[in-house]
């Protein structure tokens, strides 16, 4: 039976890679700028919105959600291109990269309304499939 040549099963994780290396300080610069204007836009919004009493509540509904997401995705991007300098291994640096890739999967569904039973079949298979990854690796791995 063909497979699948071991060249093209890392293309998309090494494209990926290729454009946070490239772009490494301006990200890492911006991703800092961009936590704060994020804290700073919520706080403002909290403060002059005044909750009316609605079925739908748009900043507890939408807005902090998909704020609390982008952050989030900021922050461990960040840590996962800081990853030489924190020395991780590659256990930690896989967990960090999931976690970034999570909290931008969480970002998106918030912004273009996912349905949860497809959020929530998506995370969990990824991370089952994370764990059982990391479990064999660290079964494996040289001391």
């Amino acid at each position: 039976m063909a497979a699948v040549p071991r060249c093209s099963l890392c293309k998309v994780t090494q494209l990926v890679e290729s454009k946070f290396k490239n772009n490494k300080q301006p990200f890492l610069v911006y991703s800092v700028f961009m936590v704060l204007s994020i804290e700073i836009i919520t706080n403002i919004i909290n403060y002059f919105y005044i909750p009316a009493q609605r079925e739908y509540d748009f900043y507890a509904d939408f807005c902090y959600p998909l704020f609390t997401q982008l952050g989030f995705f900021l922050v461990f991007a960040s840590l996962f291109l800081w990853r030489e300098r924190l020395h991780f291994c590659l256990r930690k640096a896989s967990a960090t990269m999931y976690l970034s890739a999570y909290y931008l999967f969480g970002f998106l569904a918030v912004l273009f309304c996912f349905s949860a039973n497809l959020y929530f079949q998506v995370i969990n298979t990824t991370l089952i499939c994370l764990s059982m990854l990391l479990f064999l690796q660290s079964l494996y791995a040289k001391k």
